[in-house]
């Protein structure tokens, strides 16, 4: 693992107290240099430093007695009381072991720090395995009891009552996921971190699923229902963090889950939750009885649904404010065909709205303030040819 970071830990460190450091393993082999060429060669003062655990100095006379060792000074990296290697800064003794201590802690930080990802990259691997044996349930006793021996080797108590929670976040201002990928490394570990926080329980089982991507099997502490209006809450406040951050979150919820047929469900749900929130408004949480409308959406057969969005929508192909009328339909329906609040949420004025409704109703001859006809247009609007 030391040989992983070893080069960043040289380089950072370099620019930091401006003297070349270099990494050795625990046989005296530099894997990490600021200078060039170093790396591969041999290291004769690391080899009593490891030995001993302690900081040598060597001046210009004892570096000539000492295979491939300049002057400075050589101390010992130690974690968990072992001594997996030293760092070394090139440099007059006197000039440079004031910065001993710095560095060596900087460097003992950084492997810690990866040493805790690794950890967590390894038991998140277990717990991806977990969320694979759930979505592949087959319903059968024995499906569900391997799963459960699964939980059980993992510390996990399935008799607590859980509910799935799918995130996942999106850059507020670059919504094209090329893009996403260029920024979201940055933000990666914090994320983690943050969903860690808000989600802290022993029996909270955090799955993630890439860089963007968590769900969780939230640990119910009581049977109660109110166990929505405290996952959403969580939501909320991962949401205002994400948000400083310069990214939003989208969430799913679903229900109530003992049995691991009811977790699969649970899951599901989540993530058809999770789907329709991002339509209808990233940022948002949506728990799976929050919109019962698009469930039954869901059901119906793919090619029958673009066949009735062509019939109904057809028209609107040839337009160029086609998006914009799509968009128009939409958030009139999901606002209750409320004109205040649909103004608000497409930030237009009411005149605007109503004139936006005309031109709906003029190119497709439907008027959208027909409960019947709103609610087909909304049903065409979920089909993939839109």
């Amino acid at each position: 693992m030391l040989e992983r970071i070893a080069q960043s830990i040289c380089k950072q460190a370099s620019k930091i107290i401006n003297y070349s450091v270099i990494i050795t393993n625990q046989k005296g082999i530099i894997i990490g240099s600021s200078q060039e060429g170093r790396c591969g060669s041999f290291h004769e003062a690391s080899l009593e430093s490891v030995k001993y655990g302690r900081q040598l100095y060597h001046d210009s006379k004892a570096a000539a007695r000492l295979s491939g060792t300049q002057p400075g000074v050589t101390m010992p990296i130690t974690i968990n009381n072992e001594v997996v290697g030293t760092v070394g800064i090139t440099g007059t003794p006197d000039e440079v072991s004031k910065y001993g201590n710095l560095i060596k802690i900087f460097a003992e930080m950084l492997v810690r720090t990866e040493l805790i990802k690794d950890s967590a990259i390894l038991k998140n691997k277990d717990r991806l395995e977990l969320l694979r044996e759930l979505i592949n349930f087959d319903g059968s006793a024995a499906s569900g009891e391997n799963f459960l021996s699964h939980c059980t080797m993992l510390g996990y108590d399935m008799s607590i009552p859980r509910a799935v929670i799918y995130l996942d976040y999106r850059n507020l201002e670059v919504p094209d996921a090329r893009k996403l990928k260029q920024v979201s490394p940055v933000l990666s570990f914090d994320y983690h971190v943050m969903v860690k926080q808000q989600f802290c329980g022993a029996e909270d089982i955090r799955i993630s699923v890439g860089e963007e991507r968590y769900v969780v099997f939230a640990a119910l502490k009581s049977a109660g229902g109110d166990y929505v209006d405290r996952l959403k809450k969580k939501f909320s406040e991962l949401e205002e963090q994400m948000r400083q951050c310069g990214f939003c979150l989208t969430a799913g919820i679903g229900r109530k889950a003992l049995t691991p047929e009811e977790l699969k469900r649970s899951y599901e749900d989540a993530k058809l939750s999770w789907e329709v929130a991002l339509e209808r408004c990233p940022s948002s949480c949506l728990y799976i009885d929050d919109f019962n409308l698009e469930k039954l959406i869901c059901r119906i057969p793919q090619t029958a649904l673009d066949n009735f969005a062509n019939e109904q929508l057809g028209s609107l192909r040839s337009q160029r404010d086609c998006p914009e009328l799509m968009k128009l339909a939409r958030v009139w329906c999901e606002s209750n065909f409320n004109q205040t609040l649909a103004s608000r949420r497409l930030n237009i004025h009411k005149n605007t709205l109503c004139y936006r409704l005309s031109r709906f109703e003029k190119v497709t001859g439907i008027d959208l303030h027909d409960f019947n006809n709103a609610v087909a247009v909304y049903i065409a609007l979920r089909s993939k040819t839109f």
